[in-house]
């Protein structure tokens, strides 16, 4: 064989060294607790204690319209991302962010109107922009949004958000 091939076969073999020993290398600073023994905790509620006095506030009115509540629900379980080359990037703006609150047809499930509890974190220009592209998606999906601060006159703010439709 030639002189050639045999350079060219060990700087392979060299390479194949240097990418196992690098890869080992990365894998080692990681966490060496298996991902299987990693002890979660089970959180008090899946509310805060604010959206969990909300979410008592909204029942009566919901089960009065008939319509029920779900709460903190993906953004991806309300709308879809348009298919073609974008896909991917627009999938990647609703897929991990939720809504806290959804009403929904009771037999079909629906989403009728979402429901964003507006604390002061909201009043943040990070949060704002959030705030108004999750909007301006779920308007273009023909989906109802209402931000509230408050329960007073919950029953009303819901009647008038629903007629905006």
């Amino acid at each position: 064989m030639d002189i050639t091939i045999w350079i060219v076969v060990a700087l392979i073999f060299i390479a194949l060294i240097i990418v196992t020993l690098a890869t080992k290398n990365k894998t080692s600073k990681k966490s060496k607790t298996p991902r299987s023994d990693y002890k979660y905790q089970k959180r008090p509620s899946l509310l805060t204690p604010n959206e969990l006095k909300f979410y008592k506030a909204l029942l009566p009115v919901s089960a009065a319209k008939k319509l029920v509540v779900c709460p903190k629900v993906r953004l991806e379980d309300i709308i879809e991302a348009p298919k073609g080359p974008d896909y991917n990037a627009a999938r990647g703006r609703i897929k991990s962010r939720h809504i806290d609150f959804m009403l929904c047809d009771p037999n079909t499930l629906q989403p009728i109107l979402a429901l964003e509890l507006d604390d002061n974190t909201h009043d943040k220009p990070d949060r704002k922009e959030r705030d108004q592209f999750i909007d301006k998606a779920l308007g273009g999906a023909g989906v109802s949004i209402l931000h509230t601060r408050t329960t007073a006159g919950l029953a009303e703010q819901i009647s008038q958000a629903m007629r905006k439709k």
